[in-house]
């Protein structure tokens, strides 16, 4: 499961403590090109010249990539909320 390999990775990370990380943003375009970087969609992003992007026009990357974030959206790898009790 999903969850369960983030929360072992984060304990990972944590002994290597990072010193940067980037937010990036992944978006598969017509299943046969992808972007992956850390622009938004919006009038911030493209009036400052803080961002940064690729796109790359690969079948075969793009088909992986999307089956990748269709994994990743599975309900089965949603987080809920539950209110637990503390005592």
């Amino acid at each position: 499961m999903i969850q369960q390999r983030l929360i072992d990775r984060h304990a990972e990370l944590k002994q290597h403590n990072p010193v940067f990380a980037m937010h990036a943003k992944t978006m598969v375009i017509d299943g046969a090109s992808l972007f992956i970087g850390t622009f938004n969609l919006d009038p911030r992003s493209a009036n400052l010249n803080t961002e940064i992007g690729v796109r790359i026009e690969n079948p075969l990357l793009a088909r992986q990539v999307e089956a990748r974030i269709e994994e990743d959206m599975h309900t089965r790898n949603s987080w809920g909320l539950s209110v637990g009790s503390d005592s």
